[in-house]
């Protein structure tokens, strides 16, 4: 537990993987890395290269996708199966 009763995140967590529910300029990791559930790909970009693109008050969530999908390679023509599955675990 840390000061004020709440659990620390696992160390991987802290440092690899922010929390997808932050915006670009609260993470304070100078690499984002997002990976695929469904094709197993992986895209790793800098945090100050992403803020300068979709700027500080992007979701981590919504940017995150955007990149998985720019390079995406699925594709079925149908709008539920299209497109990478991010994981921001």
């Amino acid at each position: 537990m840390t000061p004020g009763g709440t659990r620390s995140c696992g160390i991987r967590e802290r440092i690899d993987r922010p929390s997808a529910r932050l915006t670009l300029g609260e993470i304070q990791a100078k690499e984002l890395t997002v990976s695929c559930l469904r094709c197993m790909r992986g895209v790793r970009e800098y945090r100050r290269d992403l803020i300068a693109r979709w700027g500080a008050d992007a979701l981590w969530r919504g940017v995150g996708q955007r990149l998985l999908n720019e390079r995406c390679e699925i594709r079925t023509g149908r709008h539920e199966e299209d497109g990478c599955w991010p994981d921001f675990r």
